[in-house]
């Protein structure tokens, strides 16, 4: 239930729109979503393919899941809010 909570939070956060929404921020919030989504679906694979000839101890897979959902998602947060930083620094 608390991954839960956490990995909506962060979904919430990461596609909650910025004041000064432009062009550049659009294309840096894809970037990383596209990144943690290509990761979260290797992730998943990985997980599938350890798990093939494993008949045991499968209360795991979901919260396995969920918390590479919300790593993946953590991740793409911090990318596009610290590449916004970086820009915004950079201009001043």
């Amino acid at each position: 239930m608390i991954i839960s909570v956490f990995n909506l939070a962060l979904f919430l956060i990461f596609f909650s729109k910025e004041k000064t929404e432009d062009e550049f921020s659009e294309q840096v919030r894809f970037k990383a979503f596209a990144y943690s989504f290509v990761g979260f679906v290797a992730m998943c694979c990985a997980l599938g393919a350890s798990r093939i000839n494993d008949s045991g101890n499968r209360d795991w897979s979901n919260f396995i899941i969920q918390a590479f959902m919300g790593g993946g998602l953590l991740i793409a947060t911090l990318y596009f809010y610290f590449t916004l930083y970086k820009l915004r620094k950079e201009n001043n």
